[in-house]
């Protein structure tokens, strides 16, 4: 990693570019290059935790304390929480079963994506990924030589993804190929193509939705009280459809959301955590912590001078504790607010530990494991979408397939959208992505350029 970052800042310096070098890490922060090289493992998983930074901005602005945030790409979907308005960051993530054990924003990845194949197994059930087209060969649409039917595919038979339109025109879909890739799958479940494409949808919808359910439902969180925010060039397009699922009455759709985790990367400001190992109850090991977190402050402020910024305003210290019960296997982290009282930093673990696992144990002593602290700097802020320059385009009907019958839905481009003023069936085309209101959805644009799903029923 010390080696590719090294090239890099060589290749940024050969453009040009006299802005430094910064990389994203995985607990929501951004530090220097030179101080990732020391420490890569904060960059697991940090491309999708870039986008829950974005939602995190996004969600403030609206208003909006409780959402699950949901990303769906080509090859997979990461599903985040935002609760109390903030992220939910944990040490005991895990890459390929393997635990991290360095701080990350919780979340689950699901193998569902536009680009997710369809397959009737042995025993002929239906199965939608996890394996992909990727972006070669990709969806069949695509005709690039993909023969395999995809999620992509399936949308495109639908109609719900138009094909002359997609990408703005820029990429021209074959409707015939997708259809071609279709009817095997339709020939084994013996149905047409169009029901054989709303059972793909189906079925990667179901995987979502367990994916949101990890996060939110098994974690003692109702999805119900939250808002599902969705990016991703395919999150926009099954989110009414999930959140149906879930039961989730608002759906918000950010401006630029098939490019959104970059745009979250631009908001991210510095992160740094540090942390000491004191194993012991919390009452005997507080006092000890409170004095190695004085030098460990000083030692994280002297790395932010050096590294970040000389002359500005030092960075926010916020303190957490790492704890479990004696003989527990897993740690939860909980912020430490008072040092003078270890009576309060218990009953929040208690609370913490029947939140997460659905039980505690108010009488059994609390261990610490590990100390720490949290240097930030704040987030950059929203960035500014522009203003429409052009005329509204009125919104058209086309046909679309759904729920076995073909019906008219209305067709518009973002940018055209105003307020309240869409109900579904309805597609709304754009750049990066294509959002979707079913029936009983309505759809309309809010001042700051998201589009908000409303359902109706």
């Amino acid at each position: 990693v010390r080696r590719y970052l090294e090239r890099l800042e060589h290749a940024v310096e050969d453009l040009g570019v006299i802005a430094p070098l910064q990389i994203m890490q995985s607990d929501s922060g951004i530090v220097p290059a030179a101080v990732a090289a020391n420490d890569p493992s904060g960059m697991y998983l940090s491309g999708p935790v870039a986008g829950v930074v974005g939602a995190q901005a996004v969600a403030e602005a609206a208003g909006i304390t409780d959402a699950i945030t949901l990303d769906m790409g080509g090859t997979s979907t990461d599903v985040s929480v935002i609760v109390d308005g903030e992220m939910v960051v944990t040490s005991d993530g895990t890459i390929d079963s393997l635990p991290i054990g360095s701080p990350i924003v919780d979340i689950v990845t699901v193998g569902a994506g536009g680009g997710s194949i369809a397959v009737i197994d042995h025993g002929g059930m239906l199965s939608v990924g996890p394996q992909s087209a990727g972006a070669e060969p990709g969806p069949a649409c695509y005709g690039q030589g993909g023969n395999l039917a995809t999620l992509t595919d399936a949308l495109v038979v639908l109609g719900i993804i138009i094909a002359e339109d997609f990408v703005d025109g820029e990429i021209q879909l074959a409707t015939e190929l997708a259809l071609k890739a279709m009817t095997p799958i339709a020939e084994r479940l013996k149905v047409s193509p169009s029901d054989a494409a709303t059972e793909v949808l189906d079925v990667a919808v179901a995987n979502v939705v367990r994916g949101c359910r990890l996060v939110s439902v098994e974690r003692g969180r109702d999805p119900r009280d939250m808002t599902l925010l969705v990016y991703g060039g395919l999150g926009p397009t099954v989110a009414a459809l999930v959140a149906e699922s879930l039961e989730i009455a608002h759906v918000l759709v950010p401006a630029l959301p098939g490019v959104f985790s970059a745009v979250g990367l631009c908001m991210a400001g510095y992160r740094r955590d540090y942390a000491l190992s004191i194993l012991g109850p919390i009452s005997d090991t507080i006092d000890k912590a409170k004095l190695e977190l004085e030098e460990l402050v000083r030692a994280a402020q002297h790395e932010y001078r050096t590294f970040v910024d000389v002359a500005g305003d030092p960075p926010r210290v916020t303190y957490w504790v790492e704890a479990r019960y004696e003989s527990q296997g897993y740690e939860l982290r909980i912020p430490v607010r008072d040092f003078a009282s270890v009576t309060s930093l218990g009953q929040e673990f208690h609370q913490a530990h029947d939140t997460r696992y659905g039980h505690a144990f108010p009488s059994t002593p609390v261990w610490s494991v590990n100390w720490g602290i949290t240097v930030t700097t704040p987030s950059r802020g929203l960035l500014r979408v522009p203003k429409r320059t052009q005329p509204p385009t009125p919104a058209t009907r086309r046909p679309i397939w759904w729920k076995g019958r073909e019906m008219e839905a209305w067709w518009s481009v973002r940018e055209s959208l105003e307020a309240e003023n869409i109900t579904g069936p309805a597609v709304i085309a754009e750049h990066t992505s294509t959002t979707f209101a079913p029936p009983g959805w309505r759809a309309g644009m809010d001042a700051s350029g998201n589009v908000h799903l409303r359902c109706e029923t």
